[in-house]
């Protein structure tokens, strides 16, 4: 398992990812931009990870999370919700949003997971193939996870 450290949290990716070419992201995330994205080149599974610029502090996170939800259902090809999950800790907030959706050739399991970190959004994506999606689903929950514990305590 690879560890790299953004904004000075350190991230551990599961087996196999590794960064991607500028010729992936396009392919991927066309005109999206993310501060870090990896991929597992086998199972084409991507993860993003961006602090952006928008504001948001921990009382705003279940209801842009809302937001992310209601914008993915009516622009994501054969979007299905999953799970919305929501995590309130002492100082931060993160909620997660879990959807399938389809793409050419295959459908895809979606995670999509926000969390308040120096007042702006920090945003993680996930994608893979809805058959793998139990291989990866639960090391990128632990990934979130790992993240926040890092955020809540002062990473």
């Amino acid at each position: 398992m690879e560890q790299i450290t953004y904004e000075n949290i350190s991230v551990k990716l599961p087996d196999g990812f590794k960064s991607m070419t500028e010729e992936e992201v396009k392919l991927y995330y066309n005109n999206v931009k993310f501060d870090s994205v990896f991929i597992q080149q086998e199972k084409k599974a991507v993860l993003g990870i961006v602090q952006n610029q928008n504001k948001l502090l921990a009382q705003q996170v279940g209801k842009r999370i809302e937001e992310y939800q209601n914008s993915y259902a009516r622009m994501a090809p054969g979007f299905a919700m999953g799970e919305l999950l929501e995590k309130k800790g002492e100082k931060h907030n993160a909620a997660i949003l879990t959807y399938k959706s389809n793409a050419l050739m295959r459908d895809l399991y979606n995670i999509v997971a926000i969390m308040d970190y120096e007042d702006r959004e920090l945003f993680l994506t996930f994608s893979c193939g809805l058959k793998d999606a139990q291989t990866f689903m639960f090391e990128v929950l632990k990934i979130i996870e790992d993240i926040f514990k890092q955020i809540e305590v002062g990473a």
